[in-house]
């Protein structure tokens, strides 16, 4: 369901359309040698190409619709497509990129075009549609997700992102329908989850929520404050976090059903490892295996996982066993249950001690003035890098860098204090998941006060 225009499709539209594309893609050639790329927002048309590019056994590579030229070129040039797929609103986006570049590839529109092909072109009937099979897949090698999603499922991410890619699987797999929201704003998240009684919410007062049954969060941690006002807002939900990468897919999460007085107990904890997934976690420094309740980078190792990245290097990626940095700082407890704490590319060190921004971020975020805060460190001589912060106030709230200093400094340890100064802003530089981009933020503070 497009939650956006209130259209819809059934399942057994979207296979026989899926179908008939497959068809017309094995046509012209396509093979599981080929990439095809994707460029485009939610709608009921972007899952079609997707799902027969699946059939075919071909390599499927989606683009955000908000990158920039410069990172799109890039991208098409490392995986050189031999089909692109791309809404109308990108069209120049992909035709910008694709200049200079020392291939060629099929462009098709949704939408109208009157230079390359469109997708309703392709959408005739084919002659062999029932007798049509799609390429053998070892299941053994399918990591499902164990979430313990069941109903309805709302979310907002484009296929950019691996969530979207998962939530489509698992629609597929309960058979539920899944409803999709293009611009997420409070107030239309709202109107859906009333409208469609919505009993998963990946991501008020006065609308009805109570259908929700499961909150599944993920992409970042969150502050215990933050998860305790996600928890007020679904008081009849399961608000649990889940932790995965594009490159393993579900790392960890709890099964609502059979975990639900775990999450209760465990709060911040991301879950369990999924079914044949192993984590094992060393000290970053000396790569040396630590303990439960003790930190350390966090390694994965699953039948499921990539194999590398696309035409890269990978020397940096895997461990001699075999088991894969996920580059995250965490934990595990006696009882098995995972805490994700920082990147290791966020961490930094202030006199040879390991600071963790997401830390400091916490207790910024319980300043009644303060809306959102980032932390990051500035090179300093002699001292490796020093704790700063960039803070975008609260509306019709004012402060003072002295006062918010006083504030924090009572809270955290002599390493944390934010020496390297505060920086009051209107906004942050953000991905198109709503991320803040760390480094984008630190290069301009110093900048500023260079």
């Amino acid at each position: 369901i497009d939650g956006t225009t209130g259209k819809s499709e059934t399942y057994a539209s979207v296979k026989q359309r899926s179908t008939r594309l497959a068809i017309e893609l094995q046509k012209r050639g396509i093979t599981h040698e080929d990439v095809i790329v994707f460029c485009s927002s939610n709608t009921l048309d972007v899952v079609i190409p997707m799902l027969a590019t699946f059939y075919m056994g071909a390599k499927v590579a989606n683009l955000e619709p908000s990158l920039s030229v410069t990172h799109t070129k890039h991208l098409l040039t490392l995986v050189v497509p031999k089909i692109i797929f791309v809404e109308e609103a990108s069209f120049s986006l992909i035709e910008k990129s694709l200049e200079d570049t020392n291939f060629q590839s099929e462009v098709i529109v949704f939408g109208h075009s009157r230079i390359y092909s469109t997708f309703s072109n392709l959408m005739k009937p084919q002659e062999n549609e029932k007798s049509f099979r799609p390429v053998d897949v070892d299941i053994h090698e399918i990591a499902l997700i164990q979430c313990g999603v069941r109903g309805a499922v709302l979310h907002f991410t484009t296929m950019y992102w691996m969530t979207a890619m998962i939530m489509l699987t698992c629609s597929f797999k309960s058979g539920n329908y899944k409803i999709f929201c293009r611009n997420p704003r409070a107030e239309d998240t709202f109107t859906i989850i009333a409208k469609y009684k919505l009993t998963d919410f990946e991501n008020a007062k006065k609308y009805d929520v109570s259908s929700v049954r499961l909150v599944l969060l993920g992409g970042t941690s969150m502050a215990s404050f933050q998860f305790e006002k996600v928890n007020d807002l679904f008081k009849s939900a399961i608000v649990t976090q889940a932790y995965g990468m594009s490159e393993v897919g579900m790392i960890t999460s709890f099964t609502p059903e059979l975990d639900e007085e775990l999450v209760k107990k465990k709060l911040g904890s991301s879950g369990k490892p999924s079914p044949g997934l192993c984590i094992k976690v060393v000290d970053p420094d000396t790569r040396e295996l630590v303990g439960s309740d003790q930190k350390g980078e966090i390694c994965i190792t699953t039948p499921s996982m990539m194999k590398g990245y696309y035409k890269m290097d990978n020397s940096h990626v895997f461990v001699s066993d075999g088991s894969l940095k996920t580059g995250d700082i965490g934990y595990y407890d006696k009882d098995g249950c995972v805490y994700i704490i920082e990147t290791i590319k966020e961490m930094f060190k202030y006199q040879s001690c390991h600071i963790i921004p997401s830390s400091i971020e916490a207790v910024l975020l319980e300043h009644f003035a303060i809306k959102e805060a980032v932390v990051f460190g500035i090179p300093r001589e002699m001292d490796g890098e020093i704790p700063a912060a960039c803070i975008i106030l609260k509306d019709e709230c004012s402060t003072s860098e002295e006062e918010i200093n006083e504030f924090v400094e009572k809270r955290v340890s002599n390493r944390e204090k934010l020496r390297g100064g505060i920086t009051f802003v209107k906004t942050l530089p953000k991905t198109p998941s709503g991320k803040v981009i760390r480094r984008e933020v630190r290069d301009f503070v110093i900048k500023s006060n260079a």
